[in-house]
């Protein structure tokens, strides 16, 4: 019998879900760019229409830790899709999801290091121009391959940015990942026989939800997305019970995170909300979704480079607000075109070889 679910249309599910990743990646770029001039160009303060927005409901749209959030939401609801059997699985896709993470790392690391070579970085220069400590806290190191090489491992294992600050997010992410692949397992092994001690653990990690990191509950909350939509969960009440405990949580929850679930009903209702799926799934913001990592992984190193190098030489001709202007369109400019060259040379490499060690693993503990 042919089921219905959301989760039978994957087509149509990844347009509108790389359209999402596209709009978020464009605005972390926008608002990262934003906060920067705001904190110097006093002007600003005095623009209606950016002081409406910072004083409304709607002043989520110039907090990167929202665009943020909805890449951690997709991403907890994208590795919640596994279908997790026995312990072995577990074991594959944790390892699996760490060279899918490092390989990706380790290439984009290599072009930074490159960029370091033959531009260097000069944001820590502008301090002549204007006050932003935090623009120029960052790149104050010099690099080698061997910073390259041991990439993955600083920013996965023991969060060390310092090459690519965007990257302060992955070890939370990668921890996630663990985590969901885990309980995926549990939830496979318990919900066929053994429903009631499934919602039992479902309701115990909602209620331990506060006790994590903000971007480790945008993961979790991304997998609760996926298992409102699990076939096996027909119980209505031990469902009703957890949708309860979720409430309770929601009411205890700070403001600023309640959003996260904001964003995941946003994931589970669009195919319904039709107009708004359409515009998702465009062409543009599917374009965009393709080259997410790029645009979120070179968008800073090229700003702190390229970017501020283009502001301190320009400035004294042109003035620092139209230095800034130019600054942000060939930094806006570079970053795609790296991020199309990427995707299509290194970001395609690194899936295939993770792919490999996948089959390898498996064949490996006879999977």
């Amino acid at each position: 019998m042919e089921t219905k679910t959301l989760a039978n249309k994957p087509t149509r599910r990844l347009a509108y879900i790389d359209g999402l990743k596209g709009a978020a990646c464009i605005m972390i770029f926008a608002v990262g760019h934003w906060k920067m001039i705001y904190t110097w160009a006093e002007s600003f303060n005095s623009i209606p229409w950016i002081e409406a927005i910072l004083s409304s409901p709607f002043s989520f749209i110039l907090n990167a830790d929202f665009w943020f959030n909805m890449f951690l939401v997709i991403s907890g609801y994208l590795v919640a899709k596994s279908d997790i059997k026995n312990i072995k699985e577990v074991i594959v896709k944790c390892i699996t999801r760490f060279f899918r993470l490092a390989f990706p790392i380790l290439f984009v690391c290599f072009i930074i290091y490159l960029l370091y070579l033959v531009c260097g970085f000069y944001n820590s220069a502008t301090v002549k121009l204007f006050r932003c400590d935090w623009f120029q806290s960052f790149y104050h190191n010099s690099y080698s391959l061997k910073d390259v090489l041991y990439s993955p491992y600083k920013i996965l294992i023991i969060s060390d940015k310092d090459m690519n600050p965007p990257y302060w997010v992955l070890k939370k992410m990668f921890i996630s990942s663990l985590m969901i692949y885990f309980f995926k397992y549990l939830i496979c092994k318990l919900m066929p026989k053994h429903e009631r001690a499934c919602f039992a653990c479902l309701i115990v990690l909602t209620m331990l939800l506060p006790c994590f990191h903000s971007f480790i509950i945008a993961c979790l909350a991304g997998m609760f997305v996926e298992l409102f939509e699990h076939e096996e969960i027909t119980s209505k009440p031990y469902f009703a019970l957890w949708m309860l405990s979720i409430f309770a949580l929601l009411y205890w929850l700070p403001p600023v995170l309640l959003h996260l679930f904001v964003l995941g009903a946003l994931i589970l209702y669009m195919p319904r909300i039709k107009w708004l799926e359409r515009i998702c799934s465009s062409r543009p913001l599917t374009f965009l979704g393709d080259l997410s990592w790029g645009i979120y992984s070179f968008h800073w190193p090229l700003a702190c480079s390229v970017g501020a190098l283009a502001m301190i030489k320009l400035s004294d001709s042109m003035g620092l607000t139209k230095a800034y202007g130019v600054s942000f369109l060939i930094v806006l400019a570079l970053t795609f075109i790296i991020s199309i060259i990427y995707h299509h040379t290194f970001e395609k490499l690194a899936s295939y070889i993770t792919i490999k060690i996948n089959v390898f693993l498996k064949k490996l503990l006879r999977l």
